[in-house]
């Protein structure tokens, strides 16, 4: 494991500690269009790539502190 995914982990974990129960939805940021034949440079969401250091496009990162779990859905 990367240590950029590590520091993730850890921080993702301080911040399931901070919750207690229930779930959290984090979405990631999507492409966005420049023109009719080109993308900005994707950049993930701030929030997203704290958490999950995660790079795709319009994934989504549900959060379960109650069972200290995590669930990428990626399209």
């Amino acid at each position: 494991m990367s240590e950029t995914r590590m520091r993730a982990r850890d921080r993702r974990h301080r911040f399931m500690q901070q919750l207690g129960s229930g779930a959290v939805l984090i979405a990631g940021a999507s492409t966005c269009r420049r023109n009719a034949d080109s993308d900005f440079r994707f950049r993930q969401n701030s929030d997203f790539h704290y958490l999950t250091a995660f790079p795709e496009p319009d994934s989504l990162c549900v959060l379960f502190p109650a069972e200290s779990r995590m669930v990428l859905f990626v399209p």
